[in-house]
């Protein structure tokens, strides 16, 4: 469970991103939930999402005590992904 400072904290930091490069957060979207399988599916072309989204993650590190990289990431990757 993330604490929900570090919530606000992670979900500023894409909104702020997304708003410099004038994007919706739905941008940073790169995978879908694939209907019938169930499984996920990687979206084509999105190599500068995934840039960005790790300059954001590399741009929290130090601010989120307690949290790994990993832990960044991972809710990062399921925030953007439930667009």
């Amino acid at each position: 469970m993330i604490n929900p400072t570090h919530h606000k904290i992670i979900i500023n930091a894409l909104e702020k991103k997304a708003h410099s490069l004038g994007r919706a957060t739905a941008w940073f979207q790169y995978v879908k939930k694939h209907k019938k399988s169930e499984g996920y599916r990687f979206l084509a072309h999105k190599g500068a999402q995934m840039r960005v989204l790790e300059d954001v993650m590399h741009s929290l590190q130090g601010k989120l005590p307690g949290m790994t990289e990993g832990e960044v990431a991972d809710f990062i990757a399921q925030t953007v992904n439930n667009e």
